[in-house]
C-alpha cells in the first residue's frame, strides 16, 4: 500500500465498499478510457460478435434487473431468471480463428444431439461422449528382421450403445478397420522411448 501513500490499519472494510461504490458510479467513463487507450496502444480495433457463449443464472428473484430473463438454462434452471452473455474480441486472425473453432465445434455438437434426438436418443453429451469413449483404437508395435518398426492400428468392437448411435447418425461402425506403417527404428526411437514390442489403447 505504500505506492498510494496509505498504512493498511487506515483501511477499513467500510472504506473499501463506500470506494466500490464510488468506482462503480464512474464505471461507464472507465470502460471507456480504458478500451479506447488499449485500442490505441496495441492498434486493435473491437467488434461486438453476437454469439452465445453460455448463461448464468441468478437465485434472487432479480426484480429490478431489467436484463435478466427468464429462458432456457443450459444447467436446467428454469425457475431462475438468466443473462445470456456475449463477447466482444479484438479484429486480429488469431481472435477470430478461435471463436470460428468455437462455433464450429458448438454447431457440430447440437447437430449431432440434434439427429440423435430424432432417432429417439436424448442422452447429455457428456453421456454420448462417455459411451463413444468405450469404443478404443489398439496399436500394436514389432520389429521385423529389416530393422523397422511396423504398427499396426485397429478398432474394438463396439457395445450395444455405441452401435445405436452409429446407426442413429448413419455412420460406419468404425472410423477405419486396419492400418499398417512400417518405419526405420531410429525414425521411432525419435518419437518414442517404450520397448520394441508392445500393445496399448488410444
Amino acid at each position: 500500500m505504500g505506492v498510494f501513500g496509505q498504512t493498511l490499519n487506515k483501511i477499513t472494510k467500510d472504506k473499501l465498499y463506500g470506494i466500490s461504490k464510488k468506482l462503480y458510479s464512474e464505471k461507464d467513463g472507465l470502460e471507456k478510457y480504458l478500451s479506447r487507450k488499449t485500442c490505441e496502444l496495441f492498434d486493435l480495433q473491437d467488434k461486438i460478435i453476437l454469439y452465445d457463449l453460455t448463461n448464468t443464472y441468478f437465485e434472487s428473484r432479480m426484480a429490478n434487473s431489467k436484463k435478466a430473463k427468464f429462458g432456457r438454462s443450459k444447467e436446467k434452471r428454469s425457475d431462475c431468471k438468466l443473462l445470456v452473455l456475449a463477447l466482444v474480441v479484438n479484429k486480429d486472425e488469431a481472435s477470430e480463428a478461435h471463436l470460428h473453432l468455437g462455433l464450429l465445434a458448438y454447431w457440430l455438437v447440437n447437430t449431432v444431439r440434434h439427429r440423435l434426438k430424432q432417432q429417439g436418443i436424448h442422452s447429455e453429451w457428456r453421456e454420448i461422449v462417455r459411451v463413444m469413449n468405450t469404443q478404443k483404437v489398439v496399436t500394436t508395435c514389432v520389429e521385423n528382421d529389416k530393422n523397422q518398426i511396423v504398427r499396426i492400428r485397429r478398432c474394438s468392437e463396439p457395445k450395444e450403445k455405441v452401435m445405436l448411435i452409429y446407426q442413429a447418425l448413419s455412420y460406419r461402425q468404425a472410423p477405419f478397420v486396419r492400418k499398417k506403417s512400417v518405419v526405420p527404428k531410429s525414425e521411432n526411437l525419435k518419437n518414442n522411448t517404450t520397448e520394441s514390442v508392445r500393445i496399448m489403447s488410444g
